[in-house]
């Protein structure tokens, strides 16, 4: 794989793990039902459409084994 590839999976990987950290501090410490997609996005430092790629609905559920960590 070259050196991009390998940097467009880290990357991808990052942002994947930044956006369920973010979910996982928002659900904490707001609950479930009153958390959105923009405060997600917001919380990662993302753009919500840029949450959407990863995610295709607001179910952002943090789980270590879902995760892959």
């Amino acid at each position: 794989m070259s050196y991009i590839a390998e940097r467009r999976v880290e990357e991808k990987e990052r942002r994947r793990g930044e956006i369920l950290d973010a979910a996982e501090a928002l659900y904490a410490k707001d609950g479930w039902d009153l958390v959105t997609v923009d405060q997600i996005a917001r919380g990662a430092r993302l753009s919500r459409a840029l949450v959407y790629v990863y995610f295709k609905t607001r179910k952002i559920s943090y789980s270590p084994s879902a995760s892959g960590r």
